[in-house]
């Protein structure tokens, strides 16, 4: 909870750049995609949206 945002969804590229301060080496390729918005989709964990020409995500409970 280190990202502020007014609800549950999170920018995907203030996520990104969250996930890469806290861990530098981290890469989607190392997990078979080239962009992180594909891993995320496809980790079924996460809803996504298209805000404007940003997608936003929050975690699935």
């Amino acid at each position: 909870d280190k990202i502020n945002s007014e609800d549950e969804w999170y920018a995907l590229g203030q996520l990104g750049q969250y996930i890469t301060r806290d861990n530098p080496d981290f890469d989607p390729r190392t997990y078979g995609k080239r962009k992180l918005s594909d891993l995320v989709e496809e980790l079924k964990r996460f809803d996504t949206k298209k805000i404007g020409n940003q997608l936003h995500v929050r975690r699935v409970d």
